[in-house]
């Protein structure tokens, strides 16, 4: 098992958003880099275009994380692949590519209860999440549960400010993952504190 030391802010580059958001996103995240500890990219339709634009301005391949996209990770060699919760690909790859990092996404208890044998999980949305407006928040006590249940570092999504990392952390949290409401945040660098 590859494991995660000290992780404090994942960058999410989410999925579904125009042209022009993913690029400002894109471009903040690359202004920032040194602020993150990886950089997910959730954009399924433009990961390779957007997997190539990061290693040519520089972000070092292994803080590059590809949700779901294997044939990707394996052919640039990034750091590693996140799958969702009842993806059943995610045993077989770290079988293959124990090298890899490994992560899954928890949304629910029941989720938690069916996880596999990530390197870490992303939970949430932990609060309202801009990016996903229509998902129910889990909240502080559910995250609070699978932190305690498990010796996986555990990355707290969703509605995500300085002040709730903090707090997050105090509860088990490992770190947090930002996504489109991050980046208008000011004060970027205090989340890696």
């Amino acid at each position: 098992m590859k494991e995660l030391v000290d992780v404090k802010v994942f960058a999410v580059i989410p999925d579904g958003l125009s042209s022009a958001k993913i690029e400002e996103i894109v471009e903040a995240v690359i202004a920032r880099i040194d602020d993150f500890d990886y950089v997910c990219i959730r954009q399924q339709w433009h990961s390779e275009t957007l997997l190539r634009y990061l290693l040519t301005c520089n972000v070092k391949k292994e803080k590059i994380i590809l949700y779901g996209n294997i044939e990707l990770a394996v052919n640039y060699d990034v750091a590693g692949v996140h799958f969702l919760a009842h993806d059943d690909r995610l045993e077989a790859f770290k079988q293959q590519y124990p090298h890899k990092l490994v992560g899954q996404s928890i949304h629910t208890l029941e989720e938690f209860q069916c996880v596999s044998n990530a390197d870490y999980f992303i939970v949430g949305p932990v609060y309202q999440s801009f990016s996903q407006p229509t998902k129910e928040p889990i909240g502080e006590v559910v995250l609070q549960k699978i932190c305690n249940s498990t010796s996986v570092p555990v990355i707290a999504i969703g509605g995500m400010t300085e002040e709730k990392k903090v707090l997050l952390e105090s509860i088990g949290a490992a770190g947090i993952a930002v996504s489109t409401s991050f980046f208008q945040l000011p004060l970027l660098h205090n989340f890696k504190k």
